[in-house]
C-alpha cells in the first residue's frame, strides 16, 4: 500500500500538482449536563428533546445545535433575542415583537 501512495505521489509531483492533503476528522460536540451546573447557563439551558447534538433554551424557547460547545452558548448567551428574552422585552412563538 505504501508503495501505491508513494508512486501516486511521485505521478503528481511529475505532473506540477501538490499531493493531497488528509482531511481533519470533524466531530460533533454532544450536549454535556455539566453545562447545566455553570452559572452563565444555569435557568435557560437545558437538553434537548432533537437529540444530544443540541441544546434547548427555556428563556428562547428554541433548540440550537452544540456544534463548538461552550463557544456556542456563550455566543447566544449574549445575544440579541436571547437577552431580549430573558429580560421579557419580547417574544412571541419564536417571532421578535416589541411591546412598547
Amino acid at each position: 500500500m505504501d508503495s501505491d501512495s508513494s508512486e501516486s505521489e511521485t505521478q503528481s509531483s511529475r505532473l506540477g500538482t501538490p499531493p493531497r492533503k488528509q482531511r481533519k476528522r470533524h466531530y460533533d460536540q454532544k450536549y454535556s449536563k455539566l453545562w447545566e451546573k455553570d452559572k452563565e447557563f444555569c435557568g435557560w439551558l437545558q437538553e434537548s428533546t432533537k437529540g444530544e447534538g443540541y441544546f434547548y433554551c427555556k428563556s428562547c424557547r428554541c433548540d440550537l445545535k452544540c456544534a463548538s460547545g461552550r463557544f456556542i452558548l456563550n455566543k447566544h448567551a449574549n445575544s440579541l433575542k436571547h437577552e431580549a428574552c430573558v429580560k421579557g422585552d419580547f417574544l412571541f412563538h419564536g417571532f421578535m415583537l416589541s411591546l412598547v
